[in-house]
C-alpha cells in the first residue's frame, strides 16, 4: 500500500490531465459510442501496460535515439485522429434526423481496427504519459530500478485511478446522450470529431517538436 496509494493519488492528475487519451474517450462518450469507447480504453490500457513495463524495467539502460520509435508512433496516431475526426464529420452531415434515436452503434471490422490501432498510437505516444512514467514516478517513488512486482502495483494504481476518472466524467455523458434532443446530439458529434482532429493535431505538433522526448531522455537534445 505504501507504494500504491501515492501512484493512485498521481494517477488521478495524470488521468484528469486533458491529453490525448482523456480526450478521446470523452468525444466517444458525447458521440454515445460506448462500445467504441470500451475497445479504446482496453487497447489503450493495455500497450500503455506494455510501455510501463518495458520503461520501468529499462530507464537506466534505453539506448539512444531510442525514442525515434514513438516519433513514428506520434506520425501514425496523429494520421489515424485526423483521418477518423473528417470521416466522423462527414458522417455527422449526412444524419437523417427522423432516424438519429433508432441509431444503434455497429462495431465493423474496419471501425474496430479503426479503434484499435488508434488506442495503440495514443498509448505509445502521449507525450504526458511518456514523462509521467520516466520522470514523475522515479520522483514519486524515489527509486529508478523497479521489479516485476513494482510495476505491476504501480500500472495497478494508475489503472485504477483511470477507471474512476472515467466513470466520474464518461458514464455521465453516455447516459446524457440517450435524452438529448436530436439537434443537439447531432451538434454533439460534430463537437466529437473535432475533437479527434484537435487530437491528431496535437499529437502532430508534439512529433515536431518532439518537448516531451527531450525532457523525458528518450531523444537527445
Amino acid at each position: 500500500m505504501d507504494l500504491f496509494i501515492p501512484m493512485f493519488i498521481a494517477g488521478l492528475a495524470l488521468a484528469l490531465k486533458p491529453g490525448p487519451h482523456l480526450m478521446a474517450n470523452l468525444s466517444l462518450a458525447m458521440d454515445g459510442r460506448w462500445k467504441s469507447m470500451l475497445i479504446f480504453w482496453v487497447t489503450a490500457v493495455t500497450a500503455s501496460s506494455v510501455n510501463y513495463l518495458v520503461l520501468l524495467t529499462g530507464l537506466s539502460m534505453l539506448p539512444d535515439g531510442f525514442g525515434m520509435l514513438y516519433i513514428f508512433i506520434k506520425s501514425a496516431g496523429a494520421i489515424f485522429f485526423v483521418s477518423i475526426g473528417f470521416s466522423e464529420l462527414y458522417k455527422a452531415s449526412q444524419i437523417d434526423k427522423k432516424a438519429i434515436k433508432e441509431r444503434k452503434e455497429t462495431i465493423t471490422k474496419s471501425s474496430f481496427f479503426n479503434t484499435f490501432f488508434t488506442a495503440i498510437s495514443t498509448a505509445f505516444s502521449n507525450p504526458y504519459a511518456l514523462l509521467f512514467i520516466l520522470t514523475a514516478i522515479p520522483a514519486i517513488t524515489g527509486q529508478t530500478h523497479f521489479t516485476l512486482l513494482e510495476i505491476i502495483i504501480v500500472r495497478g494504481a494508475i489503472i485504477a485511478s483511470d477507471v474512476v476518472i472515467m466513470l466520474a466524467l464518461c458514464l455521465p455523458l453516455l447516459v446524457l446522450h440517450a435524452k438529448l434532443k436530436d439537434d443537439f446530439v447531432i451538434k454533439l458529434k460534430y463537437v466529437s470529431a473535432f475533437l479527434m482532429i484537435m487530437i491528431g493535431l496535437y499529437l502532430f505538433v508534439s512529433m515536431i517538436t518532439q518537448w516531451d522526448l527531450k525532457l523525458s531522455g528518450l531523444l537527445n537534445s
